[in-house]
């Protein structure tokens, strides 16, 4: 592999005409332009605030041995955002669309010993967030990436690669379980030549992270001009499956590909693979996922990119990442509305992580898109799918357009939805949400607002469904969901997104409507419930000047750093705080009652229908103030805790309090213990103690149980009589102790 990253040249183009001024010829004098670093986004490279057409030019000399004949030189470019065009020595080599993907071109007769390389690169701002016309996620439109950001350029390494006139393609692995000891393996290699003949394939496939017996094959095949398919079927004995981390070990094999061409290599490959499969039942709209066989509960988290600014990520930033993933009790991640680099699937595929994997569309888009996001999507799948960690593909997040205009008509629904709903709560004391939502579908069906997303509209009915298809095209082995957020009453629907405490409901315990009637059907999976909180001052003093902090510049962090101002300001007083650390202290403090909540809220409803929970969000992907646990500096917050805690995969709970109790009132709640293991668990015993504001014993009590595996089960109910006096805030205290692992989770009782 020949380099050619370094140092270019680069042009801004925005009038486009560059082609028509021949900025791709050989002779075209660029000594005006301006050098710029690749890989590397535009922005950070010297064209601060730059979106639309950057022209790049690189003058490279290669060695002797690199023109010898009978070889395939290919020029590979790992990234670029997010269209281009690509001139080698002047002549026209050809273009490229899609940001996530890398992809070739055979270069053998353009090259020559002094070489230009010239590459024209198209990257927009979208203001029409209704009807986009790039496929860039949520890079270019969302509410928790960089809102000044464009992330334009050639962001991925750039090489020549050098093989015989053989050369492997693509490489797909697929593996099913016969018996708890043995596999069949199905490999497909598409292989390109430049001569007809016959060819040997030398394969081996050995333990990655296990010791073991190494298995090797060889065999010869006859290959026809151009391109050619190859299958190829093995048995593997003694096999070890891949499980998440919590289930098992992640068990890894490595696949080698040696393609020889009259007795010489002309390529070869290495794909890491675990044998594992991975299932979605739908059983009366309750969803129940299967590794292996064996049903697994998920506890997922959404994660942003790794960082808006995609080029800087590196391999040690995704291990950060997924170690603390793993000590934060998560076994899946949902790659939100975007598609990373392959580096996050193979340390997943290593710590025993599952993926779902968002395709990079993000709401509303132009229909114009349809072909290039069928093309786009197939390739994302092939770019993943190898990875045992690859487990859901979903085609969408939100397909709804949010223009400015139907957004003014969506808010005066949404008002008027929320005050009859208000109304409904204030008289009757119940069902305030079901009115809610009910009115809200109605309105929104009538007058054709962004919430038609749970009737028709083009993007989730026309777009995604021949989106799925394009995916089943490729791999068929995994579960595939249409759309994500189109959660359904009425009819099927599929994940619920949902953010009571946040946007909606006068309190996050509102959220309980979706545990009954008629609303249950809703909560079969979620990914994405949360509210934002702000990361420890001493991390926001790095972006943010002292004079904007003491006090809060709102306007400053709602426009630069994503803060949303009006909810903060309904769910805290705001002037109840001195110091803007007192005030950052209680915004995680809320943030992480509210996961807490969440979390034990689903899992109390374990398939009944919840089949998982995947909370908002895991990360940050700049310097902002979202919903993440984790801030861009990797300083977790409260609520990471929380839901580390609320996570465990063996874990006691008990009813949510409510938010006040007065004096002279009976408490009662029913405790829980759930054990997402596949194990027996013999005498967990739990304790339970209720102290008052004095921390002061009030009642306590024990129980003693065999857990068993992949359960839930109420363990009885405790009950306390409020004295008459009482006021303050009283805590319920539980433990839990089983083999060498204590758990200790508690509640606070407001008193009043």
């Amino acid at each position: 592999m020949f380099s050619l990253n370094g140092l270019w040249k680069a042009k801004t183009d925005n009038e486009n005409i560059g082609e028509e001024a021949g900025y791709f010829e050989t002779d075209f004098r660029d000594d005006d332009w301006k050098s710029i670093t690749v890989p590397e986004h535009w922005q950070d490279g010297g064209f601060a605030s730059h979106a639309g057409i950057l022209w790049y030019r690189y003058k490279f000399e290669v060695p002797d041995e690199l023109l010898q004949f009978l070889k395939i030189i290919r020029l590979e470019f790992k990234g670029v955002f997010y269209f281009c065009k690509i001139w080698l020595n002047g002549t026209y080599v050809g273009d490229h669309e899609g940001y996530f993907d890398p992809f070739d071109f055979k270069v053998n007769n353009q090259l020559d010993k002094q070489n230009l390389l010239c590459v024209k690169v198209e990257c927009y701002n979208e203001p029409d967030r209704a009807s986009k016309k790039q496929i860039t996620g949520v890079f270019l439109d969302w509410d928790a990436s960089d809102p000044t950001f464009n992330p334009g350029g050639i962001w991925g390494d750039v090489s020549l690669v050098e093989t015989g006139l053989i050369y492997l393609k693509y490489l797909e692995v697929k593996s099913e379980i016969l018996d708890e000891n043995t596999a069949q393996l199905f490999l497909r290699l598409e292989v390109m030549t430049e001569k007809e003949g016959k060819s040997t394939f030398s394969l081996s496939i050995k333990p990655q992270n296990f010791q073991g017996a190494e298995l090797k094959t060889e065999f010869h095949e006859k290959l026809k001009k151009g391109e050619n398919e190859i299958r190829k079927e093995m048995k593997l004995e003694d096999a070890r499956f891949w499980w998440t981390w919590d289930q098992g070990v992640p068990y890894l094999y490595l696949l080698k590909v040696v393609i020889f061409d009259e007795a010489k290599i002309s390529d070869e490959r290495e794909q890491i693979f675990g044998i594992r499969e991975f299932k979605r039942v739908v059983n009366n709209r309750s969803w129940k996922f299967y590794l292996n066989k064996k049903r697994i509960y998920i506890r997922g988290t959404n994660y942003a990119p790794c960082n808006h600014r995609i080029a800087h990520v590196t391999r040690e930033d995704y291990e950060r990442d997924v170690d603390l993933l793993v000590k934060g009790n998560f076994n899946m991640i949902r790659v939100h509305a975007h598609v990373d680099r392959t580096d996050l699937h193979e340390i997943c595929a290593e710590s025993g992580i599952l993926i779902w994997q968002d395709f990079a569309l993000q709401w509303g888009y132009d229909m114009k898109i349809e072909e290039s996001a069928k093309i786009q999507i197939k390739r994302m799948a092939r770019q993943v799918q190898n990875y045992p960690s690859q487990g859901i593909y979903c085609c969408h997040n939100e397909p709804m357009g949010i223009s400015k205009k139907l957004l003014l008509y969506t808010v005066i629904a949404l008002i008027g939805c929320y005050g009859l709903a208000w109304l409904v709560n204030h008289f009757f004391g119940m069902f305030s949400n079901a009115v809610f939502w009910g009115v809200f579908i109605i309105i929104s069906f009538i007058f054709g607002l962004p919430a038609t997303m749970f009737f028709y509209n083009k993007n989730k009915n026309v777009l995604d469904k021949h989106l799925l298809e394009a995916i089943l095209e490729v791999d068929d082995s995994l579960p595939v969901i249409q759309n994500s957020g189109m959660m359904g009453v009425f009819r099927k629907g599929t994940d619920l997104h949902t953010y009571e405490g946040w946007y909606w409901g006068k309190d996050y315990r509102d959220a309980y409507c979706y545990t009954r009637f008629p609303l249950k059907r809703m909560c079969c999976f979620i990914t994405e419930y949360g509210a934002q909180s702000f990361p420890v001052l001493e991390n926001l003093k790095k972006v943010i000047k002292p004079e904007d902090l003491e006090p809060i510049n709102w306007k400053l962090l709602q426009r630069k750093h994503r803060c949303q101002p009006m909810n903060f300001a309904r769910w805290f007083d705001l002037n109840k705080y001195k110091t803007t650390a007192e005030f950052i202290e209680a915004t995680q403090t809320y943030q992480a009652e509210l996961l807490k909540f969440f979390n034990e809220l689903w899992r109390i409803n374990r398939y009944n229908p919840n089949g998982g929970t995947i909370m908002f969000a895991f990360n940050d992907c700049f310097p902002g103030i979202t919903w993440s646990i984790v801030d861009y500096w990797r300083t977790p917050k409260k609520g990471y805790y929380a839901t580390q805690l609320s996570f465990e995969p063996v874990y006691v709970m008990a009813d949510w309090p409510k938010k006040q109790y007065k004096p002279n009132k009976l408490y009662r709640t029913k405790i829980y213990i759930v054990n997402d293991l596949h194990e027996i668990i013999d005498s967990a015993q739990i304790q339970w103690e209720l102290f008052n504001d004095q921390k002061q014993s009030l009642t306590s009590g024990n129980f003693t149980t065999t857990l068993q595996p992949d359960s839930i089960q109420v363990l009885g109910e405790i009950q306390y009589q409020v004295p008459a006096g009482a006021q303050g805030e009283y805590q319920l205290s539980l433990t839990l102790k089983f083999k060498d692992t204590t758990i200790k989770n508690e509640y606070s009782l407001k008193i009043k």
